[in-house]
């Protein structure tokens, strides 16, 4: 998990200004101002804008046609006040908005979703398509159908309360309480690859959260406890609306194809679903010094969640095609036993019976995670460690294209033993750091994203748990101060992932024993290298960095299928800076993946291409910065 820790009011004045401008006419801006409105209280504001007026992606098939502008705008602001000496209360809002044009892929070959005749039914406007190399597009090359306007639409707005209190008898009290609003209305993602309408869509969406939390934290002799309550509830509700006009699952037979200009059965098709759910905790965790150089921590939580689920596939009036879903279902639903009527509009996602209401479910959950760690310090420049965690992630239920109200099975929560064991060390003269760690993961009902086969939607990605799983890997890094005011980062992990045991089924959607395979999505071998160097030239300080990256190759699907593989790739990037001596503001020059490579971040099927998603191109740019005190 990655704690984020915002900057704080002070109590005295402080200001400062980020700015950049570089490739594609891509600007940020950021301004963050803190200072002290009284005695007691103190107040920070900040501020971030990113903007472009031209995307940078550009369309294969309509040259000088763009994608990716950015709009975002980012806004932080918090107060605090100190009534007494032992009180402390901050009260913090975060807004953020994204107007961005969202990211297209790349198509680099058909794939038919039809599972009545795979690979025969292709629609005319996709039969000349040019695909892309896998080895020698350009990582800005893609495409998007025209006719809609792609831009996201998103925005979150949420307020904090934090109160904390030291009591006379050296107990800490803390309440937090927090609401956060997330809204997508009528994001425009186009996600097929293609120049025409094949598996676009439009979402809408709210998500609503509020959490809870109470603890007491205190000291012991030289021991230190905490111990705490939780309280979270969060609904949300999910639309998505899908453009497949020429999606080959609307083209049934090989015989059929266009009726009139218009798509057999479907211009597209919704789905949706909405999600309560509940969550109630207690948690906490004691420090044992058992002596002056070695600790003993012991820590848990036990948690009870309840989710409730709602959702459903149909097709309303102006997404019909010549016949309609609709009037599919009718026929299915009435095969089945059921004489209700399916309307435009209507699910028609049905059970066993042919009824087509609503698939309603939901899922009960409770855990006991624990932390047991020793560490040692036998003196100021080393630490070793070692430690036991068992933790859980929450299961949930899919939000997909189905037909049947069985696909809407929910995964379960996931469970994951941890033992891991380390040291960090500083090296004599204080010139160097080093960290190092061993760790092996036990995975009970590892959720891995995989497919099911829908008979009338074709392959679908889902999540399903694989009974067992484990992870077993290493993690080093260096950081040095050397001479001629040089600094080196060096940093690398060696992680090797197993299935041991789990038959789901394929990309395809076709049964398959994935027992000995590695986990999708995950890289054996990443490093990364940082040299700085600072020097004085003339009245001038500059400071320079270069970076290498380099993430090793892995694949995006459970069954290794070549299409879907992901290379490794390395990137370079540059910095340097330069101010004044004695002053508080600089310039710089800055560039990103020097070298243009082409790399894929990730890869999948969207409807009728196999599609990847590529890292952003070499970018190179100008800086200033200057604070205020």
């Amino acid at each position: 998990a990655i704690n984020y820790i915002t900057r704080k009011p002070t109590d005295s004045f402080e200001g400062g200004l980020r700015a950049s401008y570089g490739s594609y006419d891509r600007s940020s801006l950021e301004v963050y101002v803190s200072d002290g409105l009284s005695d007691t209280v103190s107040g920070r504001l900040a501020f971030r804008v990113d903007h472009s007026s031209k995307g940078w992606q550009e369309s294969v098939t309509r040259k000088g046609d763009y994608l990716g502008r950015l709009d975002k705008l980012a806004l932080r602001t918090a107060l605090e006040w100190v009534p007494f000496a032992n009180m402390l209360t901050r009260v913090s809002y975060n807004y953020w908005s994204d107007k961005s044009e969202p990211q297209a892929p790349q198509a680099l070959e058909f794939r038919s979703t039809n599972p009545l005749a795979p690979d025969v039914i292709q629609h005319p406007e996709l039969t000349n398509f040019p695909y892309h190399d896998r080895d020698d597009a350009a990582p800005e090359d893609a495409d998007w159908p025209s006719e809609k306007n792609w831009q996201l639409n998103d925005q979150f707005n949420g307020l904090s309360v934090y109160i904390n209190y030291l009591m006379e008898s050296g107990v800490e009290s803390t309440l937090i309480a927090a609401y956060g609003n997330f809204e997508s209305d009528g994001s425009m993602v186009p996600q097929s690859g293609y120049d025409t309408l094949n598996a676009e869509q439009r979402i809408d969406a709210v998500i609503d959260d509020a959490y809870l939390e109470g603890r007491l934290a205190g000291e012991w002799n030289t021991n230190t406890w905490l111990l705490g309550v939780s309280f979270v509830q969060d609904q949300g509700d999910e639309y998505h609306d899908i453009f497949g006009e020429t999606a080959s699952i609307n083209f049934p037979l090989p015989i059929i194809g266009d009726v009139a200009g218009e798509p057999l059965l479907a211009r597209g098709a919704y789905t949706r679903g909405s999600t309560d759910t509940e969550s109630k905790a207690i948690f906490g965790n004691i420090d044992l010094a058992l002596s002056n150089n070695l600790t003993l921590n012991f820590g848990g939580r036990y948690t009870e969640e309840y989710r409730k689920f709602n959702g459903c596939t149909g097709q309303r009036a102006d997404q019909e095609g010549t016949l309609s879903y609709t009037a599919v279902f009718n026929i299915l639903s009435l095969s089945r036993g059921n004489l209700d009527i399916i309307s435009p509009g209507d699910c028609f996602t049905i059970d066993e019976t042919g009824n087509a209401e609503a698939f309603t479910g939901s899922l009960e959950e409770e855990n006991l995670s624990l932390k047991m760690s020793l560490s040692w310090t036998p003196n100021d420049s080393s630490l070793y460690y070692g430690s036991i965690t068992r933790g859980y992630k929450s299961g949930g239920f899919p939000v997909l294209t189905a037909s049947d109200k069985n696909e809407y099975i929910p995964v379960v929560q996931e469970e994951v033993i941890a033992y891991e064991t380390g040291a960090k060390l500083t090296l004599e003269g204080a010139s160097s750091q080093i960290n190092m760690a061993l760790f092996y993961y036990d995975y009970n009902n590892k959720q891995l994203r995989t497919s099911l086969l829908d008979p009338i939607f074709g392959a679908l990605p889902v999540l399903k748990n694989a009974p067992k799983s484990n992870v077993k890997g290493v993690e080093l890094s260096l950081t040095s101060q050397l001479p001629a005011g040089f600094s080196l980062l060096v940093a690398g992990s060696v992680i090797d992932t197993e299935i041991e045991e789990f038959i789901s089924t394929n990309i395809e959607g076709e049964e398959e024993n994935f027992s000995g395979k590695p986990f999708n999505l995950t890289p054996k071998y990443q490093a990364s290298v940082m040299l700085n160097q600072q020097w004085e030239l003339a009245d001038w300080r500059i400071i320079s960095s270069a970076t290498y990256v380099y993430t090793g190759s892995t694949n995006a699907t459970l069954d290794e299928d070549p299409r879907y593989e992901m290379p490794s790739w390395n990137t370079f990037d540059a910095n340097v800076n330069a101010s004044p001596l004695g002053s508080s503001w600089s310039l710089g020059l800055f560039a990103r993946n020097i070298t243009d490579e082409l790399y894929t971040v990730s890869a999948n099927s969207i409807a009728d291409a196999v599609v990847r998603y590529t890292g952003f191109p070499r970018a190179y740019g100008v800086s200033f910065e200057i604070d205020f005190e």
